[in-house]
């Protein structure tokens, strides 16, 4: 993106645009989009909302897999973790977590959970935390409520012992949150952030089991 500060002609040319009625706005050389078949309507929703640290969930997760001494990559992690956070959205109108949802090329992520480039490097220990009145970091201790806890295990039996591929692909899915951030307006969104909205509304197919892809 350019640095370079419009000089005073440009400033006055924006100032009369602005000033035009839509109609009078000649828009051939960049034709207007009126194929709103991929737009999101802008609606109010309320979710309730919990404080848990993303990384506690992902501990929970952690803990599950090396029980069935399961190999933990940031890949499958990420995806298990999303999965919690969409159903819980989407079936309990409940957001669990504030940390951000972004969309990479691999699917949603978290970069709280994503501490190295590498996808598909193993996790070998629990996410920590650094605590100011310790002054070390410590291990972000999973402490959730119960009725929490019934859905993190819904979703490890269903996604447990499934591979990180096959998180990748369900992640995936055609029209889905992720698929349409990275190919449809992925590209100019800041952050490149899956909105809360978005999950809502291109999820619940899946959820509700009236669309499949788990290829």
């Amino acid at each position: 993106m350019s640095n370079i500060e419009p000089n005073n002609e440009i400033r006055a040319e924006l100032a009369r645009l602005a000033l035009l009625d839509d109609d009078q706005i000649d828009t051939s050389d960049i034709p207007e989009n009126l194929d709103f078949r991929q737009a999101i309507v802008a609606k109010e929703f309320e979710v309730d909302q919990r404080e848990y640290d993303v990384r506690a969930i992902a501990n929970w997760f952690i803990s599950k897999a090396w029980q069935d001494d399961q190999v933990v990559t940031q890949m499958w992690l990420n995806k298990i973790v999303f999965f919690l956070v969409e159903q819980s959205l989407v079936i309990n109108r409940l957001l669990l977590t504030r940390a951000k949802i972004q969309a990479w090329d691999h699917g949603p992520v978290f970069r709280e959970l994503y501490y190295n480039g590498d996808k598909k490097r193993e996790v070998s220990e629990y996410y920590k935390k650094y605590q100011v009145a310790e002054k070390k970091k410590v291990v972000v201790e999973p402490s959730f409520l119960q009725d929490d806890l019934d859905l993190f295990e819904a979703v490890w039996s269903k996604f447990g012992k499934l591979s990180a591929s096959q998180l990748r692909n369900i992640s995936h899915e055609s029209d889905g949150a992720w698929d349409f951030v990275w190919n449809e307006g992925g590209r100019l969104k800041p952050g490149m952030e899956i909105p809360l909205e978005l999950i809502l509304n291109r999820s619940s197919d899946r959820i509700n089991g009236r669309k499949t892809n788990q290829n």
